[in-house]
């Protein structure tokens, strides 16, 4: 509406550009699990074989199978998680920077980046690990080795990876001489998801079950990255602080003046969650941390 070119960058998890129909200037999209960026991937023949049987296995979109596969992929190193996430997301990096050299000004770049989503491949120079190294987010009884160290250590390893890419960016913003005049949000949709699968229910509905999760297993899901960067001809903070427990909608809410202080919607103050056998939104009370 006030005619600045909208890039797109989505994966198949989530439809932006449909709910943007005829509003954007250019839509790209990359499969969640492509097999195909291992083409640029230093592995072996053989283990790129694994990823893509492993892949294939997943892509059967059997919940049982799909848990199958997280435990047989802990109990055996040789085997890795048929999920390739961010290695898709890695590679869009790339192709933001060629949009921002050839339109860098009047433009709007908004990319969905998986990373450091979980499985956790990248170490933190982003190199592709052994698959041996691979790991994902899920705590299984079944491996000795499957702990909140274990599975932070190498989480910690793809955030590095993630900042490195995302400070890379930002110096090539610097080099268009486009940084100090425009504003940066980044934004975590949700928390690491480092848990174990004792809080989840039944397997018919595969839902999260407050009443027996920790508070760090709720933490770990909902508490989400958020760091903004103003122009540089913004002018100064108000210095106001926020409650972490508020929601972003309320923040955005006080920040553009959408409802008077202590009159918000209830509505804001609900989590809403994918149910895995119905595909649809459900909304749930914000739990208190």
């Amino acid at each position: 509406q006030q005619g600045y070119r909208l890039f797109i960058y989505q994966t198949d998890y989530l439809p932006i550009c449909a709910m943007l129909s005829g509003r954007y200037y250019q839509c790209s999209e990359y499969n969640k699990n492509s097999t195909g960026f291992l083409r640029g991937v230093s592995l072996s023949p053989f283990q790129k074989t694994l990823v893509l049987a492993a892949a294939l296995i997943e892509a059967g979109q059997s919940t049982l199978l799909e848990k199958m596969g997280w435990v047989l992929s802990e109990k055996i190193s040789w085997l890795p998680w048929g999920h390739v996430e961010p290695l898709g997301a890695a590679a869009v990096f790339d192709q933001i920077k060629a949009d921002m050299r050839a339109y860098p000004k009047g433009s709007v770049f908004f990319a969905h980046l998986l990373l450091p989503h979980s499985p956790y491949l990248f170490d933190k120079t982003c190199g592709t690990k052994n698959i041996r190294d691979w790991d994902h987010r899920l705590i299984t009884r079944f491996a000795p080795g499957s702990t909140w160290q274990t599975k932070y250590e190498n989480y910690a390893d793809q955030t590095a990876c993630a900042h490195a890419k995302i400070g890379a960016l930002l110096e090539h913003m610097k080099s268009l001489g486009i940084y100090d005049p425009s504003t940066i949000v980044i934004f975590g949709d949700h928390g690491s998801r480092i848990h174990s699968l004792l809080p989840e229910s039944t397997q018919q509905t595969n839902e999260w079950n407050f009443e027996t999760s920790s508070p760090r297993d709720l933490l770990e899901l909902f508490s989400a990255f958020l760091a903004v960067k103003r122009p540089l001809n913004a002018g100064p903070s108000s210095g106001r602080l926020i409650e972490a427990k508020t929601p972003l909608a309320g923040v955005i809410g006080r920040t553009f003046g959408l409802f008077e202080e202590g009159k918000e919607n209830p509505e804001l103050r609900q989590i809403y969650m994918q149910n895995n056998r119905t595909r649809r939104l459900e909304g749930r009370g914000m739990p208190d941390f």
